[in-house]
C-alpha cells in the first residue's frame, strides 16, 4: 500500500509531459526530496530524454522550500525562478 502510494506520488512517472522549461531548486538538507532521490533521477530528467528544457540547482542548505539569506530570511529562490522564466 506504501509502496503504491509512493509510486503514483513520484513526479519522475508525468516528467516527461513537461513542454515549458523548468528550474528545479534542490538542497542537500532537504528532508522530503533526499540526495539520492536526486542523485537517482537526475540522469533521466535531465539528459533530454525526459524533460529537455530542465535546469538543475542543487544547493548544501535550503531544507524544504525555505530558500532563504540574511536577517528577514529573504526568499532568494521567488526572484531566481522569476528570472529564470522571464529569460527562457
Amino acid at each position: 500500500a506504501f509502496a503504491a502510494y509512493l509510486s503514483r506520488c513520484n513526479p519522475m512517472g508525468v516528467a516527461h509531459r513537461i513542454t515549458v522549461p523548468i528550474l528545479i531548486l534542490n538542497a542537500d538538507d532537504d528532508p522530503v526530496c533526499k540526495p539520492r532521490n536526486v542523485d537517482d533521477n537526475a540522469p533521466a530528467l535531465l539528459g533530454g530524454r525526459s524533460c529537455p528544457r530542465a535546469v538543475l540547482l542543487r544547493y548544501g542548505k535550503g531544507g524544504h522550500c525555505c530558500f532563504a539569506r540574511g536577517l528577514t530570511a529573504a526568499r532568494w529562490a521567488d526572484q531566481l525562478s522569476a528570472v529564470f522564466l522571464a529569460e527562457a
